[in-house]
């Protein structure tokens, strides 16, 4: 039995939540041309989940080059539309009876995409003044206690003692 599919769950489940993944991408890209959306950048179907009658689909979106406020607002303009695109998605997916879908703000790619501008900006900034931070280390001896972290094989217990990691 695969992961997916542990608990007893209807093998069919993950196959049609790609496809409404896919369908959904190109639904929202051809029909909708609400400017409140274009606002938000391009929309991404990040994951969909489905119960277990597959009766409700749960939609993660994520919003890349637009207006960071205007995620949310996006969000319930998808799900105003949502009966819009139900019967399309349907027939295009020949189901008997498509989903109810919801659609809910995924933050997480675009917390990633902030993250890793973060770390480019830091790795630039380290770069840029190389003395600075070569100074700071020069200062921290072997087996000192800097601000209760680990330094150089010493292992922090408490606020005063310190033993070496090796023991």
């Amino acid at each position: 039995m695969s992961g997916e599919n542990a608990g007893g769950g209807n093998p069919r489940r993950p196959r049609v939540a790609q496809a409404i993944r896919e369908g959904l991408g190109d639904l929202i890209r051809s029909e909708l041309n609400d400017p409140r959306l274009k606002r938000a950048g391009f929309v991404s179907i990040n994951h969909v989940e489905l119960n277990k009658d597959m009766g409700l689909a749960h939609i993660y979106v994520g919003f890349y080059g637009g207006d960071d406020a205007a995620g949310e607002p996006a969000v319930v303009i998808l799900n105003k539309v949502a009966g819009k695109l139900r019967g399309p998605l349907g027939r295009n997916l020949k189901l008997q009876r498509a989903p109810e879908l919801r659609f809910l703000h995924d933050q997480s790619t675009e917390f990633g995409v902030r993250l890793s501008q973060i770390i480019r900006d830091d790795e630039l900034r380290h770069v840029a003044e190389p003395d600075e931070d070569a100074a700071s280390e020069r200062s921290v001896g072997e087996g000192s206690v800097v601000e209760g972290s680990v330094v150089e094989g010493s292992v922090v217990e408490g606020s005063d003692t310190c033993r070496d990691a090796g023991e």
